[in-house]
C-alpha cells in the first residue's frame, strides 16, 4: 500500500535537523508547557524556546557552495542539484545570513570548509 509520507525519509529530515524540527513544533511545546505548569510559565517556556532558536539561527546561517546549471547564469547549490557542474577555475560561495562580527568565525571556518582555501 502507498503512503502519502514515507516514515524513514521523515525520519531521516527530522534527526538531519532538529532546530527545524524544534521550530515549526514550538507550538506543541507551548502548548504543552501550559497544559503541564499554568499559562503564565508556558507562555514563557514557548517565548524561551523561541529566542534561543531565533539566536542559533542566525548564528548559523546556512552556506551553500554554488554551481551552474547547463553552463547558464542560474547558479545552484551543488549539493541539493545533481544537474548542477562547478564553474571552473571559481568557487561561488553563498552565505545565507547577515555577516556580523558574532558569526565572522563561522563564515571563515565554513568557506574553508566548502571551498578548500584557508582565508587566514
Amino acid at each position: 500500500m502507498e503512503y502519502l509520507i514515507d516514515n524513514k525519509v521523515l525520519f531521516h529530515k527530522c534527526l538531519k535537523n532538529i532546530f527545524d524540527l524544534l521550530l515549526k513544533s514550538i507550538w506543541i511545546i507551548t502548548f504543552i508547557a501550559v497544559i503541564v505548569l499554568n499559562v503564565v510559565v508556558g507562555f514563557y517556556v514557548g517565548l524561551g524556546c523561541s529566542i534561543i532558536l531565533l539566536i542559533y539561527k542566525s548564528q548559523r546561517p546556512k552556506t551553500y557552495l554554488l554551481g551552474s546549471v547547463d553552463d547558464s547564469d542560474i547558479y545552484v547549490p551543488l549539493n541539493k542539484y545533481m544537474g548542477a557542474t562547478e564553474v571552473r577555475g571559481v568557487k561561488i560561495f553563498q552565505f545565507c545570513g547577515a555577516l556580523n562580527y558574532a558569526d565572522i568565525n563561522y563564515f571563515t571556518s565554513e568557506l574553508k570548509t566548502k571551498s578548500g582555501f584557508d582565508v587566514e
